[in-house]
């Protein structure tokens, strides 16, 4: 056995981009509190840079397509990571989420992984 995390021979994942679909919400309130919501911060960045980093090649996209809400909560100091810091100092990332796809408008095609991100909003789509 090598020392690959998973191992396949190189054609099997290597040699190919890994096409990765992450949705993330478009709902922004939480039920009828008046209360803002969104997507969790940490829990798009830390996939995000780590699929990235491997070589993926990333189609971010939500309901209404754009800026989808990040949940305020989820930006507050104490909520901050290494993945977080990477994406408020990284404009290219900040960009890339500010024009997700509108979830209707993507393609069909080979992904290798769908990620849909979690939250208070995740089912209110």
């Amino acid at each position: 056995m090598g020392s690959d995390p998973i191992d396949l021979p190189p054609t099997t994942y290597r040699d190919h981009i890994m096409n990765i679909l992450i949705i993330l919400t478009s709902h922004d309130e939480l039920g009828e509190t008046g209360l803002k919501t969104g997507f969790w911060l940490e829990e798009f960045a830390t996939p995000y840079f780590t699929l990235l980093d491997a070589g993926a090649s990333i189609t971010l996209a939500s309901p209404k397509g754009g800026q989808p809400p990040i949940d305020p909560k989820s930006d507050e100091p104490d909520f901050q990571t290494a993945a977080t810091e990477r994406f408020k100092s990284d404009s290219n990332a900040q960009t890339v989420l500010a024009n997700t796809s509108k979830l209707s408008d993507i393609k069909v095609r080979i992904m290798m992984l769908l990620c849909i991100q979690e939250g208070m909003a995740c089912f209110g789509i």
